[in-house]
């Protein structure tokens, strides 16, 4: 990647925490994202939306290009990834759940959906958790004994680029970029 577009990518990444306090932030960065050409920088817009995503459009946003097929399979991992913290909503959750049980799907995508699951408890969850551990494959059966742990998890919290404590201190996810 060139030096402007890396650049690009981490101005995206670095809007995370400004997305998720205001619209305009995200609203622009929807329209960023949806109308960049190059790969690796619209997955850096897609990061950068994971803050936000309790916001209904920015959870649309992330929905379409999650379970777009015609989307490259990075950029809808990435999407899967950034609809972490909404997995609370029905309209979020439901299609994760499925999406880790289509075995039509990448493995990768299967195992992200699989792993958003460590974001909240519930029968439905508890459920599919218990379906994946009966899975003859053995990253399906992995991602479902980490997700059954929790979103605690420091391999959890990177994944979701989430941020983790060290020692009292807070450490944000744009420190691992």
């Amino acid at each position: 990647m060139n030096k402007d577009l890396a650049v690009r990518a981490m101005a995206y990444k670095a809007l995370h925490s400004a997305a998720a306090r205001t619209s305009a932030v995200w609203r622009d960065l929807i329209w960023l994202t949806r109308n960049e050409t190059d790969p690796a920088v619209k997955r850096a817009g897609v990061w950068g939306l994971f803050e936000a995503s309790n916001q209904h459009e920015v959870r649309d946003f992330l929905m379409s290009l999650a379970f777009d097929a015609r989307q490259e399979r990075d950029l809808r991992l990435e999407a899967v990834k950034s609809l972490y913290r909404a997995m609370a909503y029905s309209e979020t959750r439901r299609p994760m759940i499925a999406l880790g049980f289509n075995e039509r799907e990448d493995e990768t995508l299967r195992v992200a959906a699989i792993l958003s699951l460590s974001a909240i408890a519930g029968t439905e969850v508890s459920r599919a958790i218990e379906g994946h551990l009966r899975n003859p494959d053995p990253e399906i059966r992995s991602a479902a004994i980490k997700a059954a742990g929790g979103g605690n998890q420091p391999e959890i919290l990177n994944f979701f680029h989430l941020g983790t404590k060290v020692d009292d201190r807070h450490i944000s996810p744009i420190e691992n970029e």
